[in-house]
């Protein structure tokens, strides 16, 4: 199921309607939006998270192995 909703995700939140869009917050890709969804409380814990002292965090990378998911396929 999450598999599903990352890959329809990745349509919605990668295309130009949604980036060009009015959205107060934007997320880079369904990765962003799903680890916001699932761990954070309010988006300044998804920035501090995702924009931390040591670089940008990968969500992607951390969701893949978190539900042992294979998103390359």
């Amino acid at each position: 199921m999450l598999k599903a909703w990352i890959r329809a995700g990745q349509k919605y939140f990668t295309s130009e309607k949604y980036q060009n869009g009015k959205a107060k917050v934007k997320f880079k890709d369904a990765f962003e939006a799903m680890g916001y969804m699932l761990y954070c409380e309010n988006m300044d814990a998804f920035k501090e998270m995702t924009y931390g002292l040591f670089g940008e965090f990968d969500w992607k990378k951390f969701l893949q192995k978190e539900f042992n998911i294979d998103m390359e396929e």
